[in-house]
């Protein structure tokens, strides 16, 4: 490589960050100004307004209640993150439904729905052994989700409440 082409690089680096960081400094703007505009107006009446520059079609409701809340809850920080890390931070946490640990499987739910019908044609004196079948059902397939997981967690105790109510067997 020769001279010109790294201080050309170098040249484009120092423009490109001034950039992000000029783009970053809009962006906190922009969302101080819709949190303003908030105060008089509603979220889909703002997002029907804002058009996205690139598409040319309106931000949706979602989009302005991020934007909101990223400056709402960020931009007092210090240093402050870059807006769209921030924006990231909220959108993604807000699209977990629930937690991997904390989902009970539809599969088991069906394994356990058969073993109920099953017994349910057990002789009565047998029958009188199914919450304890259940239970230790439960235990096995909470264990075989994650065997790292401590069997006394929180969120194993709620799968197993779960598959424990799903199966109710009356004797």
């Amino acid at each position: 490589m020769s001279q010109s082409s790294i201080g050309e690089i170098n040249a484009l680096e120092g423009r490109i960050a001034k950039a992000e960081d000029d783009a970053d400094d809009m962006l906190w703007q922009q969302a101080a100004a819709v949190v303003k505009l908030l105060e008089r107006m509603t979220q889909r009446e703002l997002a029907a307004q804002w058009i996205n520059a690139r598409t040319g079609k309106p931000y949706s409701q979602a989009h302005v209640a991020y934007v909101a809340q990223v400056y709402r809850d960020k931009s007092t920080y210090q240093p402050r993150p870059r807006f769209r890390d921030a924006y990231n931070e909220i959108t993604n946490a807000h699209k977990k439904t629930s937690e991997p640990e904390d989902h009970v499987p539809f599969h088991w739910m069906n394994a356990v729905g058969d073993l109920r019908k099953l017994i349910d044609k057990w002789p009565e004196d047998a029958r009188a052994l199914a919450p304890k079948v259940l239970r230790e059902l439960a235990d096995i397939l909470e264990g075989s989700n994650d065997s790292r997981r401590d069997g006394n967690s929180r969120a194993g105790a709620g799968r197993r409440e779960r598959v424990e109510n799903r199966t109710q067997i009356s004797i």
